[in-house]
C-alpha cells in the first residue's frame, strides 16, 4: 500500500511506547505488535519540497516494513519537533478514547536513543529526530522495528494511535502532519 504522507521520522510503534512510559525489562517481550495500517489524516504541504512517499508493505506472514523519503522545503530547527499522541482502543466494534494522551519532545527521546529507536532508524536510512534542514533529503528503506528493545509488557488489544507531529518555537506552533495508525498488541505464544 502506498500512502502519500508527510511522516517525518518516527515509526508508529515507537509512539505508543512513548506515551505509555512503561518501565520494564526490554528483553524477551511477551507480546507481538501486528501492524494493520497507517492513514494520513492531514499535513502541511509547504513544509516539504516534494510529496513524500510513505510505503507500508507486508514482507512475510508476520512482519511489515516501512519505507519513506522526503526533502525539506523549510528548516525545522531548535530541537522543537513535538509529538502529541492519543490512543483509542477498539471496544464493541468502535474505537473509544482511552484517556491516554500526551505530548513529547521528539528530540529528547532521539538523543536518549529511547528503545534503541535512533539506532534502528539510522540502520535503515538517514533520519534526524532533532533538526530537519531545508534542502536535505531524509529516508528510510524497509524499516522493521526490533521489539527486543521495547518494554517487556504492553496492554493487549486493538488500538488506533493518533500521531500529531508539530513544530513549536517561541513565537508559533506549526502543524506538520497527523497520522492514524492501527495495530494489535497480541500475546506472544511460545512453544
Amino acid at each position: 500500500m502506498i500512502i502519500s504522507v508527510m511522516n517525518c521520522f518516527i515509526v508508529p510503534s515507537f509512539s505508543i511506547i512513548l506515551l505509555l512510559h512503561i518501565n520494564g525489562t526490554t528483553q524477551n517481550p511477551v507480546y507481538t505488535i501486528v501492524h494493520e495500517k497507517a492513514e494520513l489524516a492531514s499535513y502541511q504541504r509547504n513544509i516539504f519540497s516534494e510529496n513524500m512517499k510513505f510505503v507500508v508493505k507486508k514482507i512475510n506472514s508476520t512482519d511489515i516494513s516501512l519505507s519513506m523519503r522526503f526533502t525539506m522545503a523549510t528548516d525545522l530547527l531548535d530541537k522543537k519537533i513535538m509529538l502529541k499522541i492519543s490512543i483509542d482502543k477498539l471496544i464493541a466494534n468502535a474505537y473509544r478514547h482511552t484517556g491516554a494522551t500526551g505530548s513529547v519532545n521528539v528530540c529528547e527521546y532521539w538523543e536518549k536513543n529511547a528503545f534503541a529507536m535512533k539506532d534502528m532508524m539510522l540502520k535503515y536510512g538517514y533520519m534526524d529526530g532533532c533538526e530537519l534542514k531545508k534542502g536535505t533529503s531524509y529516508y528510510l528503506e524497509n524499516f522493521i522495528p526490533e521489539y527486543s528493545s521495547f518494554p517487556k509488557f504492553l496492554p493487549y488489544g486493538s488500538f488506533r494511535v493518533i500521531l500529531d507531529f508539530y513544530y513549536e518555537n517561541d513565537t508559533q506552533t506549526t502543524p506538520i502532519f497527523v497520522v492514524h495508525w492501527y495495530a494489535k498488541v497480541e500475546k506472544l505464544i511460545k512453544f
